[in-house]
């Protein structure tokens, strides 16, 4: 993976019609529902916590990992598609669930057409969902991109991610939506992009 051009983000990876999203978020932030959300609505899950992005194209190309879901039982409840999994046993307090138990395929890489940042605001309205120009999606991106070394490598990540930033549209959304809501907007914006090009 060390290869030029292609590096790991801890991001969640989904595709819908070959189309690529990333989402950005702390620990906690709510990668792996707003994932699961999307699944339940005919999303590709490609990874919930960690993505690979390659700038080698003149398109950038994500994959992610194929690796068991963890999250709390109570989380794992609201999603249909989920139940009867919700009673595996706890490890850690969270229930971990194979990829296999959800169809989830990992195997192919994607253009990546919309970069998407969860904001955990307690005080933004739940409506609120903005576009982020590059530069201010880069940074929100840059603590993400995992293995940097050295000052050389941290610099040619920032500008992959900056040409990624440029290429894909970029929005921040809040991370407190509810998980039905979650599919419209991303589908909307998804048809803002495409309309768009």
């Amino acid at each position: 993976m060390a290869a030029r051009n292609r590096f790991l983000l801890h991001c969640a990876a989904l595709t819908l019609a070959d189309e690529g999203v990333l989402i950005a978020a702390s620990t906690g932030g709510g990668k792996t529902t707003t994932a699961l959300a999307l699944e339940a609505d005919g999303f590709e899950v490609l990874g919930d916590d960690m993505a690979a992005l390659d700038m080698s194209e003149e398109v950038p190309r994500m994959w992610g990992f194929d690796r068991p879901v963890r999250l709390c039982p109570d989380t794992a409840s609201l999603f249909p598609h989920l139940r009867g999994l919700a009673d595996l046993p706890l490890k850690d307090g969270k229930v971990e669930i194979p990829s296999t138990a959800r169809h989830a395929r990992t195997e192919h890489s994607v253009p990546l057409r919309l970069l998407l940042m969860l904001e955990s605001a307690a005080t933004l309205p739940v409506s609120w969902t903005t576009p982020l120009p590059p530069l201010d999606m880069v940074e929100h991106l840059v603590p993400h991109a995992l293995f940097i070394n050295g000052i050389g490598q941290c610099q040619e990540r920032f500008w992959a991610l900056t040409r990624a930033a440029e290429r894909g549209c970029a929005y921040q959304i809040p991370a407190r939506l509810p998980v039905a809501e979650i599919p419209r907007l991303v589908r909307n914006l998804l048809d803002s992009v495409r309309n768009a090009s």
